[in-house]
């Protein structure tokens, strides 16, 4: 990114922050920050992706490199088949394994649900979510998390045709 374009960015966001919270405006500095955002070219060629509420649009790869989240999401499914590992969410309705931007990474064909330790603070026990999915390639995936909206570990369990990842 243009080190030029990003202080002339940063200084007009500031201009226009101070203006709005001097005046105690606070829908014209979320305005003003996403006016702001949406100005910028990423490293990945595409502008910000368009949101609700306060949010960058962006997402940084472990390279550095700021990109839309389609193509973070792009990123996230061809590590997921060059590693065989996936660490992900559970969709909030317990359909699908997402990204954190809440792109679809693997639909879920079977699940079981346990109630796992002892019981915590609300006297409930803590559940443990085991999902399996076979991917689009044939591959067979297995994961485990503690519920929908939260985390998903998953591993690829073999590959199509058989073999072993």
């Amino acid at each position: 990114m243009d080190s030029s374009n990003t202080k002339e960015i940063k200084d007009a966001l500031y201009d226009a922050l101070s203006t709005a919270i001097a005046e105690k405006r606070p829908d014209d500095v979320i305005a003003g920050i996403n006016a702001q955002i949406d100005k910028r070219v990423l490293d990945c060629g595409h502008k910000p992706t368009p949101r609700d509420g306060i949010s960058t649009g962006t997402a940084t790869l472990p390279d550095e490199r700021e990109v839309c989240y389609a193509c973070a999401d792009s990123w996230q499914r061809a590590r997921m088949r060059e590693t065989g590992e996936l660490f992900a969410y559970l969709s909030t309705d317990g359909t699908a394994i997402q990204t954190w931007s809440g792109g679809d990474l693997i639909t879920i064909t079977a699940k079981s649900v346990r109630r796992v330790g002892f019981r915590d603070y609300s006297s409930k026990r803590p559940e443990r979510w085991y999902v399996t999915r076979r991917d689009a390639d044939g591959n067979v995936w297995h994961g485990q998390g503690p519920g929908p909206g939260m985390y998903c570990r998953m591993k690829r369990a073999r590959r199509a045709g058989g073999g072993a990842s």
